[in-house]
């Protein structure tokens, strides 16, 4: 499953976060031993505070990957995490 990139301020640049962890889902729609969770299924998980096993037991999912994405200036730190 893949989760939505949090950031600090939940409401910076959304849009961009939103369009991160669906370019993550489909490149890896090109893995074939991969299923993936479905974006609106797994989206319901969004938020520091998310239990990634509670998640990953609700979803059905064996691995989580989930990130942070933080902008300054023209700068964009990405972090992501399996």
């Amino acid at each position: 499953a893949v989760l939505p990139f949090d950031s600090p301020n939940v409401s910076e640049r959304d849009a961009f976060r939103a369009g991160l962890a669906q370019e993550v889902i489909n490149a890896l729609t090109r893995v074939e031993r991969f299923r993936l969770v479905s974006r609106s299924s797994a989206f319901q998980f969004s938020g520091p505070a998310v239990d990634l096993d509670e998640a990953a037991v609700r979803l059905g999912a064996q691995l989580v990957i989930r990130g942070t994405v933080s902008f300054s200036g023209n700068l964009v730190r990405l972090s992501a995490q399996l």
